[in-house]
């Protein structure tokens, strides 16, 4: 049986520097958009999109956008041609999401923080959470969950990296080194 531990990310704590926040998910963005990561997901996606007859995405704790834009492009290229996606999140990365909606057509976004776990009713759509599930405690994530039910609304849950004791040491150790050398490359700078 495994047992879930839930640690803290830095990030997450409500005091944690706006700046430091805002480089740690460009860079989490550019690495995703960079390998593609959430390619694989794009049929399921279609498919619950077409099963729930939802005609847009609320991507709820977005970060600052992450590969959203791709994510959306692939979907558009798989068949849904009118297909708009609304980024939210508990710490709202605005000029981050402004600049991404200048260059991806069907991009918008929600400029007030959104809490996951009681969303506003009048922001509608499929609920997707990418890569950003395990930062909620059980409570928590069974919140956003039941949330996602009561407003009787489809909800994906995609998390890219493994929890497994040899995959948390390899971020640990290859994470750091990656990000020195990554984040000059990440524009803009």
């Amino acid at each position: 049986m495994n047992v879930r531990r839930h640690l803290f990310e830095f990030e997450d704590l409500p005091r944690f520097p706006a700046v430091l926040r805002a480089g740690m998910v460009d860079y989490l963005a550019a690495m995703s958009t960079r390998l593609d990561l959430y390619r694989p997901v794009v049929p399921l996606l279609r498919e619950a999109l077409e099963a729930t007859g939802q005609p847009n995405i609320l991507e709820l704790c977005a970060g600052s956008g992450g590969a959203t834009g791709a994510v959306l492009a692939h979907l558009r290229a798989a068949g849904l041609p009118t297909l708009r996606v609304t980024l939210t999140d508990l710490y709202p990365q605005v000029s981050a999401w402004r600049a991404l909606a200048e260059r991806t057509p069907g991009l918008q976004f929600e400029t007030q923080p959104v809490d996951a776990t009681a969303v506003p009713p009048e922001l509608t759509g499929f609920r997707v959470i990418f890569s950003a599930f395990h930062h909620f405690p059980p409570p928590v994530a069974q919140a956003i969950l039941a949330d996602a039910v009561r407003q009787r609304v489809g909800i994906a849950v995609i998390e890219g990296a493994g929890k497994r004791w040899h995959e948390l040491a390899l971020v640990w150790t290859v994470l750091p080194l990656a990000q020195l050398l990554v984040t000059p490359t990440i524009r803009p700078f």
